[in-house]
């Protein structure tokens, strides 16, 4: 009976979660239709998370005086109507109506399918069901907070519920550890190397942990900025280019001698292309310019840089794209979330873009 009751809850708390995914996924096509802007997501998600949160805060105490079964059918009759609401609701704010009792109800639900895994477990296995039924709360809480939230909310939920589990299983790990060292000295070997074995299995469960918030915060690009500077700090090391590279900058003996950049003219590109091609015995197989040269300023200037960056067919201009997370439509007209999607593009000016592609 335990079991199945455990197969029931698991199942319940999946289909619970189904409908969450539908605003991410039909928001590209409902946005259009609302005549609102594609961030207005945000605020109904936000809503339904602090319903979620309110809900589940408060089950506690309603459980306690309705009952869990009063509680439950509430919470799904109100789910239900919600789900209903947001087919039939024909404006934004009608859905963000829709969203509190949404968030309600599935804040209670998921809070009493927690509450049910956990006394279903702590008695289907003996001595260690109580362990395991701690760890279950925390993974559906967890599971169900996360499957209901996006953005800043959400974010910091799912920071906070990775933290207590790995807090708690790091201090049990060090408990049963430490547990062992004394047994080690006073009781039998037997009995400390359980209790050690007991450890090595809660420090096996806390490295996945840790690794599964990490996979998370990745996921959620919270890591994305400290991956880039990291990048950026390893590839512009002096470490990172062998002596075939050389890396030629604007100092400040240069602009003491020139004036400052925003001064110069491109004649000054030009004659440095000219002046590093000049031997054909140490000319560079390849010369980049990190330097965006997107309009033409003057006439005999521009010219004059596009033909010393044709001349040998060598040099490699800059350009720059600028990204943003958004939804990308397809040629059938689908829609796809593109976390570099491409907004804008600058190009040189025309004539050195076809001199350094010729």
């Amino acid at each position: 009976m335990v079991h199945l009751l455990l197969a029931v809850i698991y199942l319940s708390f999946i289909s619970l979660g189904l409908p969450d995914s539908l605003l991410g996924s039909a928001w590209p096509v409902m946005h259009a239709e609302l005549g609102v802007p594609t961030s207005w997501a945000g605020i109904i998600s936000v809503i339904i998370s602090m319903g979620t949160v309110v809900s589940s805060l408060q089950s506690d105490r309603l459980t306690k005086r309705l009952g869990a079964g009063r509680v439950t059918a509430a919470s799904v009759g109100l789910t239900a109507a919600a789900l209903f609401g947001f087919s039939a609701s024909g404006s934004f704010w009608g859905l963000c109506l829709w969203a509190i009792p949404y968030g309600l109800g599935a804040g209670s639900v998921d809070a009493a399918a927690v509450k049910a895994a956990k006394l279903a477990i702590s008695r289907a296995i003996p001595v260690v069901g109580g362990i395991l039924a701690d760890a279950s709360e925390s993974v559906l809480a967890g599971a169900g907070a996360l499957r209901g939230t996006v953005g800043l909310v959400g974010l910091l939920v799912v920071l906070a519920l990775c933290l207590t589990p790995f807090l708690r299983l790091a201090f049990q790990y060090l408990v049963y550890k430490g547990a062992a060292a004394l047994c080690a000295m006073v009781a039998q070997p037997r009995l400390s190397g359980l209790i050690d074995a007991i450890g090595s299995a809660f420090g096996l469960v806390l490295g996945m942990t840790g690794a599964g918030a990490l996979v998370l915060l990745a996921g959620l690009g919270v890591l994305d900025r400290a991956d880039l500077a990291a990048s950026d700090a390893w590839y512009q090391a002096r470490e990172s280019a062998d002596g075939d590279i050389v890396l030629v900058g604007i100092d400040q003996r240069a602009l003491e001698e020139i004036g400052p950049y925003e001064q110069w003219g491109r004649d000054i590109p030009a004659m440095a292309l000219e002046a590093l091609c000049q031997s054909p015995d140490c000319r560079p197989a390849v010369i980049g310019l990190d330097v965006l040269y997107v309009n033409e300023t003057q006439p005999e200037a521009d010219q004059w840089l596009a033909e010393a960056a044709g001349a040998y067919g060598n040099v490699v201009t800059g350009c720059a794209a600028y990204f943003q997370d958004g939804f990308v439509e397809q040629a059938d007209g689908s829609f796809i979330r593109d976390r570099f999607a491409v907004t804008a593009f600058e190009a040189p000016y025309p004539a050195l873009a076809e001199a350094a592609e010729g």
